[in-house]
C-alpha cells in the first residue's frame, strides 16, 4: 500500500471514530443514555468483527482486507471476514475482489438494503480462490464467485 492509500485509510478511520463520538455524545446531550450504550455495543460489535482482518499474518494482505470492508460500506454493505486463511489473496487485490463482486450486486436488480449484512468466507485451491457470500438478511441467500489465477 502507498502512502497516499494509508493516508486515506487513516482519514477514514479518525473521520468515522469521530462521527461515532459525535452520535454518542448527541444521545448523552438529549439526554437518551441507553441508546447511548446501544450504540456502542454496535460499534464495539463491529470492531471485533474487523479484529480478524487484522490477524492476518501478513500486514499487507490485513491492510488491503480492511480497505475492502470501508469501501463495502461505502457501498451499503457491512463485510464479515468467516475466514482470511487466503493465502491467495493477491489473486483478490490485482481483481479488486470482494468489492468488484460486490459492486455488481449493487448493479444488477438485486434488492439492496442499506446495511446489508455480507458473511463471507475463502476457499482456494490450485486454480485460484472461491468466494462465498451469504446474505443472512436475505434468508441466507448465497453467492459462489470464482477467481482464477490467470
Amino acid at each position: 500500500m502507498e502512502s497516499g492509500q494509508m493516508a486515506d485509510l487513516l482519514r477514514r478511520v479518525r473521520h468515522d471514530f469521530a462521527n461515532h463520538l459525535q452520535v454518542v455524545s448527541g444521545y448523552l446531550d438529549i439526554g437518551k443514555p441507553q441508546q447511548a450504550r446501544d450504540y456502542l455495543r454496535q460499534v464495539i460489535g463491529e470492531m471485533n468483527a474487523a479484529r480478524m482482518v487484522f490477524d492476518h499474518p501478513s500486514s499487507e494482505a490485513a491492510l488491503y482486507f480492511y480497505r475492502q470492508m470501508l469501501q463495502a460500506s461505502e457501498l451499503g454493505f457491512k463485510l464479515h471476514f468467516q475466514n482470511l486463511a487466503a493465502d491467495d489473496w493477491k489473486i483478490l487485490e490485482l481483481h479488486n475482489e470482494p468489492l468488484h463482486t460486490l459492486k455488481k450486486f449493487n448493479q444488477s436488480q438485486m434488492m439492496h438494503r442499506e446495511n446489508d449484512d455480507v458473511r463471507l468466507s475463502f476457499g482456494c485451491d490450485e486454480k485460484g480462490v472461491t468466494m462465498c457470500f451469504i446474505f443472512p438478511g436475505r434468508e441466507g441467500e448465497v453467492h459462489l464467485i470464482r477467481v482464477d489465477r490467470e
